[in-house]
């Protein structure tokens, strides 16, 4: 597995921490599929997102700090003060999957395709939410979604579909 890191900027926010990681080799001859791993809004502060490990089925992950957040492996943060959820995360959330899907460089000029050895296939991006990752998901794809053309597919697993109706018990953050 390869991991880079980079920054993008993103309106209203500043410079966004991005996480890639490729597998040695794509899932398909041609290269291998995006998939962006939604960060939580609730649960906030864990940085970088690595599970589930998609790079073991030959895909390409990608995961982001939400503005305001850090990673305590790589040492980065995202600019910007946290919004948990609301329109400014629906932004960066547009501007990652840009990223990902090879709309957008990053914040040094460079392309996705330019800093992984496995050709990324920026038409075939998923987005994987678990839990209330699913409401910036949403709420991105509602605000955005003719922005995100390369999006072939959502995975939402057990994700609630507005704060009001996210399941979480006292005391779990």
């Amino acid at each position: 597995m390869q991991i880079e890191t980079v920054m993008i900027n993103s309106e209203g926010s500043g410079d966004i921490a991005v996480m890639i990681a490729s597998p040695r080799t794509g899932r398909y001859p041609e290269g291998a599929g995006v998939v962006v791993i939604a960060s939580p809004i609730f649960r906030t502060g864990e940085g970088f997102i690595t599970k589930p490990d998609l790079t073991s089925l030959g895909l390409i992950q990608v995961s982001y700090l939400w503005p305001g957040q850090s990673d305590a492996m790589t040492g980065l943060q995202s600019s910007g003060e946290f919004d948990y959820g609301g329109e400014q995360s629906s932004r960066v959330l547009r501007d990652v999957i840009r990223y990902a899907s090879g709309l957008i460089a990053d914040t040094n000029g460079r392309y996705l395709s330019s800093i992984i050895k496995v050709t990324p296939l920026t038409n075939e991006v998923g987005v994987y939410a678990f839990s209330d990752a699913g409401i910036p998901v949403v709420n991105a794809f509602s605000l955005y979604g003719d922005l995100m053309p390369g999006v072939r597919y959502f995975i939402g697993r057990e994700n609630s579909t507005v704060d009001t109706l996210a399941c979480l018990e006292a005391g779990f953050m």
